[in-house]
């Protein structure tokens, strides 16, 4: 992955690639958490390609949550965005973390949830420092998220909801005038 983040700012240089790390909280009916969250965005003009993973704590079942996902973001003016993504959950209770944890981590472990859906989110990010001359960085900011993910089944919360926000910095270079 890093490779290909890598060879796409060489090839393209007015497509930076956008990496986001941060803490975020989620909820769903009856429950609610914490989790950290990365996020890598490949800048395709005012579109973008996007992956990303999520790791936390659910409380009123007492699970871990696991999440990937990929999907695509667009650009709005002032630096929003929106998103749509492909999301696939791991939800692991804590007796089976505790008793299998390779397995639980691997996804392989007897008792995991595996769930995949729908994400939707809008965001913004605040690009704080920019075009810095003698380094890849082109913006260094802050970001925050609000997302929905959608679960057609039946085997936890059909949705859960996603207040995230952390730092980014983008590598490469925007066009001048962004």
């Amino acid at each position: 992955m890093f490779l290909l983040c890598l060879s796409a700012v060489l090839a393209a240089p007015t497509a930076p690639v956008t990496v986001m790390g941060g803490l975020g909280a989620v909820g769903a009916a009856g429950d609610g958490g914490g989790v950290g969250v990365g996020h890598l965005v490949v800048n395709l003009g005012r579109f973008g390609l996007e992956a990303g993973g999520r790791e936390g704590w659910a409380f009123a079942e007492s699970r871990e949550l696991g999440n990937i996902f990929l999907g695509a973001r667009y650009s709005l003016p002032r630096d929003f965005h929106v998103r749509l993504a492909f999301s696939h959950n791991h939800e692991v209770p804590q007796a089976v973390l505790l008793a299998d944890p390779v397995g639980s981590i691997s996804g392989t472990a007897d008792g995991i949830r595996h769930r995949s859906g729908v994400e939707l989110g809008v965001g913004w990010t605040y690009r704080a420092v920019g075009r810095l001359p003698f380094t890849w960085l082109d913006w260094l900011g802050a970001w925050t998220e609000a997302s929905v993910q959608l679960f057609p089944d039946s085997q936890g919360p059909q949705a859960y909801l996603l207040v995230e926000y952390g730092l980014s910095f983008d590598l490469g270079r925007w066009p001048a005038g962004r």
